[in-house]
């Protein structure tokens, strides 16, 4: 069975950036302009929106940003058991698909968030609640205090090591 393999992300990027150029370059040359001028070209690429074939919509600003949309995706995975007969004999094989499920969408040009699914966010761990807004000890570690802390354990642990080193030696 032959399995369709995707190619990279960062090699997509490469690919919608040469195509964003190469467009940037024809409408350079389709008004007369020189396409070794590379202020000429870059003004091309500016203020404007291109579609990647698999970066979705790429937008770049006046100073030659790029927005950067961000979609929220969860993928489920289906397994299908399949018996079959060959010569009388069962043979059992499984497969595996996997299918994406797009749950939100943040556009960066407009500021604005869309939710595409109206069922609750199915977080992995936490009792399926999302995760707190701050860690349990602060960002800066000054909820805890210092004998709580992972530091005094490690220096509490590697002095009893030497300790017991130094007695059995």
């Amino acid at each position: 069975m032959t399995e369709a393999i995707l190619p990279s992300s960062s090699l997509s990027r490469y690919y919608d950036a040469v195509c964003m150029y190469a467009t940037a370059v024809n409408d350079t040359l389709a008004e007369g302009g020189n396409p070794y001028d590379g202020l000429a070209v870059i003004s091309k690429i500016w203020n404007r929106t291109f579609y990647g074939m698999l970066s979705g919509k790429i937008t770049i600003n006046s100073v030659g940003d790029r927005f950067s949309d961000v979609i929220v995706l969860r993928f489920w995975t289906h397994r299908e058991k399949l018996f079959r007969t060959k010569k009388n004999k069962s043979v059992n094989q499984s497969s595996t698909e996997i299918s994406p499920q797009t749950y939100a969408v943040y556009e960066s040009v407009s500021s604005t968030l869309t939710f595409k699914v109206a069922t609750k966010f199915p977080w992995p761990y936490n009792k399926g609640e999302p995760p707190p807004d701050q860690p349990l000890c602060g960002f800066a570690k000054k909820k805890c205090s210092l004998s709580d802390s992972d530091d005094s354990n490690v220096v509490a642990g590697v002095s009893g090591f030497f300790g017991v080193v130094v007695m059995i030696g």
